[in-house]
């Protein structure tokens, strides 16, 4: 087990970082070398799915809801379409996340559109509605192409 190793066998302590940089595909051999196998990648996989699920639905339902009522339920930065942290959660936490999803499934390539690549839709058809309507009725909009990434993320391992 990774997690039970110690002296020159431990676990890197930047195994984290190298798994989540796996997308630019310059860390597959330190990982084989550190260890890190198909099930401990399915694991990783399983969970950036869950973590991404979760923030793709927390951003639609606050966008939908104008950010109104409980701020720990719907954060106010996601109203705030040129919010410096919906910046940073967008292109560093969910681009970073959605490529390495994307790179997981890289042998899948020439099928439908990526995550990464539905996540650029969503957020340029957001803008561009945002710019001509209230942002509930442009969160509603982009409901499809949601739709789409939530079911990709759910289908991806079956």
């Amino acid at each position: 087990s990774l997690r039970g190793r110690h002296g020159q066998q431990a676990t890197p302590k930047l195994l984290s970082v190298l798994i989540a940089l796996r997308s630019t595909g310059l860390t597959s051999g330190v990982l084989e070398a550190s260890g890190v196998d198909s099930p401990y990648m399915r694991c990783v996989h399983e969970a950036d799915q869950g973590l991404i699920r979760d923030g793709l639905q927390v951003r639609a339902a606050s966008q939908r809801a104008a950010c109104a009522g409980d701020p720990d339920a719907f954060p106010e930065w996601f109203c705030n379409l040129r919010s410096l942290t919906l910046a940073r959660i967008e292109r560093v936490d969910f681009d970073l996340f959605l490529s390495d999803l994307d790179w997981d499934d890289r042998d899948a390539a020439g099928g439908p559109p990526r995550l990464k690549q539905l996540e650029g839709e969503r957020r340029a058809a957001l803008n561009q509605a945002a710019a001509r309507m209230p942002l509930p009725r442009a969160a509603e909009s982009v409901g499809t192409i949601e739709a789409e990434m939530l079911w990709r993320l759910k289908t991806r391992n079956e």
